[in-house]
């Protein structure tokens, strides 16, 4: 009888063994990692090349896999299972025997020796498993030198603070400026030294001229006909030949003074002509003005010229070129030309996003530093504006602003520490992520806010500030003993309590543990809070208010008035309420 194996379409006996092909151990090694096997948890066998004689090099056919096999699903890639049709019997996977034998006979036939039945292989027993200590051999170890990277730098998952931080004052003072090209000199020509000379004498003398000829005309009127009989013959004549060379003196003087104050006021017009026209331009050119009325800068008395002063539009430091120094007098129109301007010119600017500029026109030109700051502030410039508060206003709580609004938060609580605003501090700490610091600026701010009996306030810092709920209610109930603004401290307790059954046993505790004599009025208007809103305690609480109003009614008849509020429904307690109180 020939025992052989034919085709099935499905397994007849459980998987046992995986048969890998080919003579190469490194790939049995391979194949075995690559399943998840353990050496030590398998036994193999090399399978013999029953053709061997076709190529005598081809002696090893491959390698049987022996290990228990819980599905069949796992990767065993080019590979094949085999079944365990005996304890000591494998065939292929989808393969069964031919001719049908028993196991009694199967066994009596393998004489307990493990064998393979393959249909290209024949029957094939499988002797000694392979030693793998045997088989394989160690690596050869390389000494190798471990380089450590440089640790990387640290980028967080989640950012939970972030700031600015800016320079100090004194730089941003001295670096915020925006530098501008040189302008073409104005074509105007200036008066010359001389002119303003003659501008400033005739000022002068014509001023005086102009009181005496006021005051001999008052005086000449009751004495006009003395004068005649006094001034004749060779005096007279004299007399008139000099008054008529001074007339001529001061006509050609008055004509020369209208004509330099002309070219004078020309240059007034140009600059205000330019500041409509192109303002920034103009802006090289414009003169300080300050309270007094005058012109500030590189100006000698009686100068008024359109010379370039500003190089750049700096609020900071020096940035005029010229030298000398001085104050030149403009006349009320002029002064007010120039101020109502320079205002326009600011107005524009912010309205094109120039804040700069603008902030230069109030600072340098109006002599504002207030409208120059509050400009830079609108600009979103918090930094520059932080620095003129400080320098210019010495107002550090708008500076602490500034810098809380640009974010630069360092700054801004060491100008909050200095006001003494620890609420603000421990808010721009919680900002920052650094819990500790904030709640030691709030333990400062509760124990200032209890100084001054302020619990409701010291009370919303514990709750909503450092999530401390019961700090929060003790110190309300502290409020409500001392008596200071019991009614709402009280009030407050009791709306904490969210829960029906924990308010219910609240208001009991406090009615019989919590409440003076003095205090039995004000709590029974907070039980009647409590009521309008309480709608599943109501029986409770109206039972408690029967209580304090009978306990108050001997030192205050009128109390009764307050059963209103509890028992709305007895439409006859009205009257009886009445008829107790007369």
């Amino acid at each position: 009888m020939e025992l052989k194996t034919i085709l099935h379409h499905s397994n007849s006996h459980p998987l046992g063994a995986i048969l890998i092909k080919g003579q190469k151990i490194d790939r049995w090694i391979m194949d075995i990692q690559r399943m998840g096997l353990a050496l030590s948890a398998i036994k193999a066998y090399a399978i013999p090349n029953p053709n061997e004689h076709d190529n005598p090099l081809d002696t090893i056919w491959g390698c049987l896999i022996l290990t228990a096999i819980k599905q069949k699903d796992m990767d065993i890639g080019p590979n094949s299972y085999c079944q365990l049709a005996h304890p000591y019997l494998l065939i292929p996977e989808k393969a069964k025997l031919f001719p049908a034998i028993g196991q009694e006979a199967l066994g009596d036939l393998l004489k307990d020796q493990l064998h393979l039945l393959h249909p290209a292989l024949g029957l094939i027993a499988l002797k000694t498993a392979i030693n793998w200590e045997l088989v394989l051999s160690a690596p050869s170890m390389e000494a190798v030198t471990i380089q450590k990277p440089v640790a990387p730098i640290f980028i967080p998952k989640t950012i939970k603070s972030f700031q600015i931080k800016p320079l100090s004052p004194e730089e941003v003072l001295e670096h915020f400026a925006s530098s501008q090209e040189a302008g073409q000199k104005l074509d105007d020509e200036p008066l010359n030294p001389f002119e303003k000379a003659r501008l400033f004498f005739y000022k002068k003398v014509l001023d005086q001229s102009n009181a005496k000829d006021n005051s001999s005309d008052k005086a000449g009127q009751g004495s006009a006909g003395l004068n005649e009989g006094q001034n004749s013959g060779l005096f007279y004549t004299l007399q008139n030949k000099i008054n008529s060379l001074t007339n001529n003196f001061t006509k050609d003087w008055q004509e020369d003074f209208e004509a330099l104050q002309k070219r004078n006021q020309k240059q007034l017009d140009k600059l205000l002509e330019l500041l409509k026209k192109d303002p920034k331009e103009a802006l090289k050119y414009a003169i300080p003005l300050d309270k007094d009325g005058t012109t500030r800068g590189n100006n000698r008395p009686g100068k008024f010229n359109l010379d370039k002063r500003w190089w750049d539009f700096s609020l900071f430091g020096n940035t005029s070129r010229g030298s000398g120094s001085g104050s030149a007098p403009l006349d009320r129109t002029a002064f007010q030309q120039l101020q109502v301007q320079y205002y326009k010119t600011a107005e524009e600017l912010i309205k094109q996003g120039e804040y700069h500029k603008a902030a230069f026109v109030y600072m340098k030109l109006l002599g504002s530093a207030h409208s120059a700051a509050s400009t830079l502030e609108k600009g979103g410039f918090y930094a520059e504006a932080a620095a003129i508060y400080l320098k210019y206003l010495q107002n550090k709580e708008k500076a602490a602003e500034c810098y809380e609004k640009g974010n630069m938060l360092a700054e801004a609580i060491a100008l909050y520490q200095e006001l003494s605003k620890h609420e603000k501090v421990g808010d721009l700490y919680m900002r920052l992520n650094e819990r500790e610091k904030a709640f030691i600026h709030y333990k400062k701010t509760i124990t200032a806010y209890r100084s001054q009996d302020r619990f409701i306030k010291a009370a919303l810092i514990y709750r909503y500030k450092m999530s401390n709920p019961e700090a929060a209610q003790e110190m309300l109930l502290n409020g409500w003993r001392v008596n200071k603004d019991a009614f709402n401290c009280l009030d407050n307790y009791f709306v904490n309590i969210k829960e029906d059954k924990a308010l219910d046993q609240a208001i009991q505790h406090i009615h019989k543990q919590e409440v003076r004599p003095n205090q039995q009025e004000t709590f029974l208007k907070v039980l009647q809070k409590a009521f309008n809103k309480r709608q599943k305690i109501r029986p409770s609480i109206r039972a408690i208010a029967h209580e304090v109003i009978a306990e108050r009614v001997p030192k205050n008849r009128h109390i009764v008035k307050s059963l209103r509020h509890f028992d709305v429904e007895d439409r006859l307690l009205g009257k009886d309420v009445v008829r107790f109180i007369w």
